[in-house]
């Protein structure tokens, strides 16, 4: 379950934090984190996310790969953290 910590970002179970920023999203979990573009399409004023173009974590020891496990978890984190925020989306593959 996420809450939301003030209109730009949520917290979620074991530590999971979401961020809405100017042209993408910042996701961290742990020591963790990545940043996921998106498309804002004004018309439906609406975020698309790609998520073929979720692949990489920083670490602190360097970049690691995202797998695919851990990808559709990212994904469902996103899809609550901003449905707590009142961010209408739409993930795409």
């Amino acid at each position: 379950m996420f809450i939301a910590v003030d209109e730009y970002c949520a917290r979620g179970p074991q530590g999971v934090e979401v961020r809405v920023e100017d042209g993408y999203l910042d996701y961290r979990s742990g020591e963790r984190s990545t940043r996921i573009e998106y498309e804002f399409l004004l018309n439906e004023r609406e975020l698309v996310i790609h998520e073929s173009t979720i692949r990489i974590w920083d670490t602190p020891s360097g970049a690691g790969l995202i797998g695919s496990i851990e990808r559709q978890a990212l994904v469902r984190d996103l899809s609550a953290a901003l449905s707590v925020l009142g961010v209408k989306h739409r993930l795409e593959s």
